[in-house]
């Protein structure tokens, strides 16, 4: 696998647009057809850029970086759907059956390696490997706390209700606004991942994303319930964190792992929770290429 620097900035991805289920499916694939087959999954507001700094790194894989449903260039869902972290489940498995990839690899960041835990917990005759960045277990809540946390949504709900989203003046003042949300990445991060989400509109620029990814969730799984999805990953898994986020935690969470699924590995790498797109990106090629199965 060549992890030079000067040759992988020549190479560029193919854009496809796939239809699973009448709703458009934006992408960005990297490698040949010959290659291992993964499908990478990026965070909650990101887009397939995510995958943008390390995709020239992957020669060897055949990486489908998907613009998730209601982010980057994928349509949003009708009106009368949702965003929650199940609806997402089937669309990889069928945008899987439109690719012809009857098994594959799921390559995950943040909420995007929630997704990838789901569909290789239901669908484990599908499922390779399974390479998370900076997530695993779906966010929960106590029994006691679901009517509080459906009430959450259904006032947010009301309050954003045909309500228009806001316009920017330019690409920099939403680059300005990324860069104040959580999980702070680099300008460069920043504008990488808005550009692709951005629009021209009249008056001025508009997110691509959904609004309704806003949302809270109007129920939350149950601890006990999260980790019976992680009981049922029978595929090698392998989990990498940033020292700087999901790292400052690894002890617990390998002590969570041990109790839950001590079969699953854990790797550590310098830097924040954007760490795949900001860090030491060859070192971290050189083990998802070994883990995933390069040629």
């Amino acid at each position: 696998m060549s992890t030079d620097s000067s040759s992988s900035q020549k190479i560029e991805p193919q854009a496809l647009a796939i239809e699973v289920e009448g709703n458009r499916l934006a992408a960005e694939l990297w490698g040949q057809s010959d290659q291992p087959p993964v499908i990478a999954l990026h965070g909650w507001l990101d887009n397939c850029h995510s995958f943008r700094p390390l995709g020239p790194h992957l020669n060897n894989l055949q990486l489908l970086a998907l613009d998730m449903a209601g982010h980057g260039h994928s349509d949003h869902r009708s009106p009368d759907a949702s965003y929650h972290i199940w609806d997402d489940v089937k669309e990889i498995l069928l945008l899987a059956d439109a690719m012809n990839w009857p098994r594959f690899s799921l390559l995950g960041h943040s909420r995007g390696a929630i997704v990838a835990s789901l569909v290789a917990a239901v669908a484990p005759d599908r499922i390779e490997k399974l390479a998370l960045l900076e997530g695993l277990w779906p966010l929960t809540a106590q029994e006691d706390q679901a009517a509080e946390q459906f009430s959450s949504y259904i006032q947010t709900f009301m309050q954003r209700r045909g309500r228009e989203p806001s316009l920017a003046s330019s690409i920099d003042t939403m680059i300005k606004t990324r860069l104040r949300g959580g999980f702070g990445v680099k300008e460069d991060t920043a504008r990488l991942l808005v550009e692709r989400n951005s629009r021209e509109v009249t008056g001025g620029l508009r997110w691509r994303t959904d609004d309704r990814l806003l949302m809270p969730s109007p129920m939350m799984l149950t601890p006990v319930q999260a980790s019976s999805f992680i009981d049922r990953l029978e595929c090698p898994v392998r989990l990498y964190m940033g020292d700087e986020a999901m790292g400052h935690r690894i002890e617990n969470i390998k002590q969570r792992l041990q109790e839950v699924s001590p079969d699953i590995e854990t790797e550590l790498f310098s830097g924040g929770h954007h760490f795949h797109m900001e860090g030491d990106l060859a070192a971290l090629a050189r083990s998802l290429c070994s883990f995933l199965g390069c040629p």
